[in-house]
Parts: structure tokens; sequence; C-alpha cells
């Protein structure tokens, strides 16, 4: 909502400002969750402010001849482009799950592998799957609200592939990613 004078609908309701994510039905579990609020895929927030940033982008060509609505266009695709890098960021941080890590269960263990050393894992080192599927305030877990598969959980992480993508997947990551989804691909195929 791009209004700070609606009476009904908040500016940001979804943003938790503080994690650099959204949360699906905002900042309040609507599900009255014993594990709060959740969000499953973090690619469909990102293109969504990507979105916002293209149509405030496109809005600039418009209004090219317009000063007062060209600042305005100028600060829609600012605001996308803000909240697209934010959501970029908490899913290499949330969602993206890599590769093996040193040490035991120990939280934000660095991987060994040193062309990533800079990445930090958020989670345990028994969790070994490549992604999260759903992030709640109080749980990560590997799976969605509407499919069990393997290639649900990697696929909502991954698609939509739209331009943003080349930075939302880090290259390192990818490479340990995609076998293993192109196996739950199979896998799925099969049943």
């Amino acid at each position: 909502n791009p209004s700070i004078d609606d009476e009904h609908f908040p500016m940001f309701r979804q943003k938790d400002w503080y994690l650099g994510n959204s949360w699906a039905a905002g900042l309040m579990s609507m599900e009255l969750s014993p594990h709060g609020r959740e969000q499953e895929s973090s690619s469909e927030a990102i293109a969504a402010f990507e979105g916002i940033a293209l149509f405030g982008t496109a809005m600039m060509d418009a209004f090219q001849d317009d000063v007062e609505n060209l600042e305005s266009a100028r600060m829609v695709r600012n605001v996308g482009e803000f909240l697209t890098s934010m959501e970029v960021e908490a899913a290499k941080r949330f969602w993206h799950v890599w590769g093996e890590q040193e040490g035991s269960a120990s939280n934000s263990s660095k991987v060994k592998d040193s062309s990533v050393s800079t990445h930090i894992n958020t989670y345990p080192s028994q969790y070994t799957k490549k992604v999260v599927g759903m992030m709640h305030d109080t749980m990560a877990s590997f799976q969605t609200w509407f499919a069990p598969q393997d290639v649900v959980s990697y696929g909502i992480q991954l698609i939509p592939f739209t331009a943003v993508a080349q930075r939302r997947d880090d290259q390192e990551w990818t490479k340990e990613l995609y076998p293993v989804y192109a196996k739950s691909c199979e896998i799925a195929d099969m049943g």
C-alpha cells in the first residue's frame, strides 16, 4: 500500500524490517500457529518486489516530461529495489542452506568450502537439506502447505525465475542445489 493515510491497510504490512524478509500473513500469525508467523516462497516475495521496481522504472519512462509524476515513479522504483535487495539477502540467510558445516550443531558456523567461506549458515549441521521450505518464527522445515514432495520445497525457492535470480541464487549454492533438485524432479516423475 503506497498511502501512509490509509486507515485500513498499513504500508509494508508483510515486511519484517529487522530480519529483512516478508511474512505471508503479515506481522501476525493468522493461523494462530504455535510456531508464529511463516513464509514459504522467498522467490515469490523477491519477484513481487522486483515487479514493483520494474513498474517504477516503466513509470519513469512514461513520465519523463512530468516532473511531479516522475518523482513519484522514482520513489516506487527505489522502494521496489530496496525491498528486493532486502528480500534477496534474507533468502540467502534463511532459505538457502549452504554446504557442509564445520563443527557439530553450532549455529552460525562457517561452511568448509573456501569459495563460500564468507557465508554463515543459520541452521545447525543436522539440517541437511539445501533449502528451507517454510520458515516460522520458531522453526524451519523442509515442507510446504500444499505438497510433501522434496521437489516442491526446492522449487518454491527457485520459481519464478526472473532476472533477479542471478543475484538471488549464488553460483556456489546453485552448484550444490541443482543436482539435488534434479534428483527430486526425477523422483517426483516416478511417483
